[in-house]
């Protein structure tokens, strides 16, 4: 029985990470329904799934994510958002609670410029670290919220001053 599920609902992503696993870009013509992905949700906690972590690439740029909670959390799934930071504003932050979304996690790998290096934006824009600490901030508020850190030779040094501004925010 699984106990705990990362589901990736998407590739598609709005930044081009220097260390992505799973090639996250633009939208996989492979990718499930939306109807398949509420049939999936069913299917898991039939198996006795216990907690669900919601990730992509972007999950929030696939518009079923909310469904997608919605129907986990319905079912007794502990449901887990992950994600970039950098669309999770106010508005969506209320969707996800709306949609049963108990923890958010946020990826941040280091300090502005750092991280802004290794999570450039496909386009032009405000900094993704920016919206990514707003993103932490408002999170805290909100829901308990985890910082992940992706460690490497780029961020190791910065490792203390970004666990300060952390403990800052709240997270």
């Amino acid at each position: 029985m699984p106990r705990k599920c990362v589901w990736e609902i998407t590739r598609r992503c709005n930044l081009r990470c220097i260390h992505c696993e799973n090639r996250s870009g633009p939208l996989s013509a492979g990718e499930l329904a939306d109807g398949r992905l509420l049939e999936v949700a069913e299917e898991l906690a039939g198996l006795g799934c216990h907690e669900a972590v919601v990730t992509g690439g972007e999950p929030l740029l696939r518009p079923a994510w909310k469904s997608v909670c919605r129907a986990l959390s319905q079912r007794g799934i502990n449901v887990s958002l992950v994600t970039n930071g950098t669309l999770l504003d106010q508005a969506t932050l209320g969707e996800a609670r709306s949609v049963g979304v108990g923890v958010v996690g946020i990826s941040i790998d280091g300090l502005r410029a750092t991280h802004d290096r290794i999570r450039p934006r496909e386009a032009r824009g405000r900094s993704p670290w920016e919206q990514t600490v707003d993103a932490l901030a408002r999170c805290a508020k909100a829901l308990p919220v985890v910082a992940m850190t992706q460690v490497n030779r780029l961020n190791l040094d910065e490792l203390p001053d970004l666990g300060r501004l952390l403990a800052e925010l709240g997270v």
